[in-house]
């Protein structure tokens, strides 16, 4: 799945801003997540991201 939604989102014209978006609303937060032992929290906001993605981009 994650392939898909890579190739996806740099073949559009905007993929830089779509990373960094990616970047501030995913890998940040995780990150935090882990960082305050909150793994099932940043496990969930992967999951449920990863699946916005998937359907968005239609990897």
């Amino acid at each position: 799945m994650a392939q898909g939604i890579v190739e996806a989102i740099n073949q559009k014209s905007n993929a830089q801003e779509i990373w960094n978006e990616v970047y501030k609303d995913l890998v940040e937060p995780c990150v935090n997540m882990i960082h305050h032992n909150k793994n099932e929290s940043a496990y969930t906001l992967y999951k449920l991201y990863s699946l916005k993605l998937n359907q968005k981009y239609k990897a």
